[in-house]
């Protein structure tokens, strides 16, 4: 085997290995850049309320195009309805900075909005914010 081919083979194996390292690069970033969406829900987990928004949550972003561990990523907080678990939450998922925060329920909207002025928050739910509801 001559000089030449024995580069020509470090040289493909090099690049192989270089492609390879960036495909894996890209794995990480691809998996850092995935978006993290917070819930508070004034709901506790064995709460049937809870399973089924979580369920239909879940069915909403599949359709949009949002698969939950592919490419976005949801923290769930459930507080069981408590004045301080709720604020505790809207505080934990604040520290998380994610790109939204879904919250079911008028008693999930006021702490979220007391714990940040700058991450979205989306409301769902049957019954509208009475007077005096704003920032």
């Amino acid at each position: 085997m001559s000089i030449w081919q024995m580069q020509r083979r470090e040289l493909i194996a090099g690049l192989g290995s270089a492609a390879a390292w960036t495909l894996v690069a890209r794995a990480r970033q691809s998996a850092s850049r995935m978006q993290l969406i917070g819930v508070l829900m004034p709901f506790g987990k064995d709460d049937p309320q809870y399973r089924a928004r979580i369920g239909a949550f879940l069915d909403g972003l599949r359709k949009a195009g949002r698969i939950e561990g592919q490419n976005v990523r949801i923290e769930y907080c459930a507080s069981a309805g408590i004045p301080d678990e709720i604020r505790r939450c809207a505080t934990d998922l604040v520290a998380l900075s994610p790109a939204v925060i879904m919250a079911t329920g008028v008693s999930t909207v006021v702490p979220l909005q007391q714990a940040t002025h700058d991450i979205p928050i989306v409301f769902a739910g049957r019954a509208r914010p009475g007077r005096g509801w704003h920032r």
